[in-house]
């Protein structure tokens, strides 16, 4: 009887260290206000939307902050079980598997008040440096037709390169752009606009390696409660409080 026992908890706990939410998620990101913040109590309205559907399931994350090209290749080796915030690709789609979209970027272009009269679409000038993050994914519109481009580390980096008139153009979220020019000096910020012409409105996902035990179904069972999430209105009050544009 003592030995039937024995096998009825090792069972149990097999079947239960085998479900989707069994044990404490690793997720690496990147310190992208108002999306997601390192050092602010606010943790940024991605967080929060990831957060609360894995804690619906009463399974637990831990969130580490990298650059963003350090993101992505320390979550290549395997170190983190998924990336919190990261756009679909066809190249990323090998190695991941992507939630239904969370919320959208609005990629477009940041620049000095100099230039913001133009009519012209930024597209059209020639010859022109645009300072875009290393590794992240651009608009096809953009890669298209971007004659000269300079890789920068971070959006801080790039506006600061952009107020000191190194660059012509910073290609840039319209989201980020608001909240991160709050973290350069007040002359360069007056310097600063962001053009309303949208290239195009970027997917966030989370994604989870699909090496990891039962992945496919985490992301299954992430996707039912962000559904919920979308149909009780938490996500709308969230984009609502943090004034995220859409």
């Amino acid at each position: 009887m003592k030995t039937r026992r024995t096998l009825l908890k090792l069972l149990a706990l097999t079947l239960y260290s085998g479900t989707s939410f069994g044990d404490t998620l690793k997720l690496v990101t990147t310190d992208s206000p108002p999306y997601t913040y390192e050092h602010h109590p606010d943790r940024g309205a991605m967080t929060k939307i990831v957060e609360k559907a894995f804690k619906n399931r009463n399974h637990e994350i831990s969130i580490t902050y990298k650059p963003w090209a350090r993101m992505l290749a320390e979550a290549s080796t395997g170190k983190y079980d998924g990336i919190l915030m990261l756009p679909y690709s066809t190249e990323k789609n090998r190695a991941y598997f992507f939630s239904t979209p969370i919320l959208n970027t609005r990629i477009g272009f940041a620049m000095t008040e100099e230039c913001h009269g133009k009519t012209e679409s930024p597209l059209h000038w020639h010859n022109v440096e645009i300072g875009c993050v290393k590794e992240y994914l651009n608009p096809g519109v953009f890669e298209k037709n971007a004659e000269k481009t300079v890789a920068i580390s971070d959006n801080i980096s790039g506006l600061r390169m952009l107020a000191g008139k190194r660059i012509k153009l910073l290609l840039i979220d319209e989201n980020n752009f608001n909240a991160q020019r709050n973290d350069i000096t007040i002359p360069q910020r007056r310097e600063l606009r962001f053009c309303q012409t949208i290239l195009e409105k970027i997917p966030l996902h989370l994604a989870l390696r699909k090496s990891l035990p039962n992945a496919e179904k985490t992301i299954e069972e992430f996707n039912t409660e962000i559904m919920k999430l979308q149909s009780s209105g938490y996500i709308a009050s969230v984009i609502s409080r943090t004034g995220i544009k859409q």
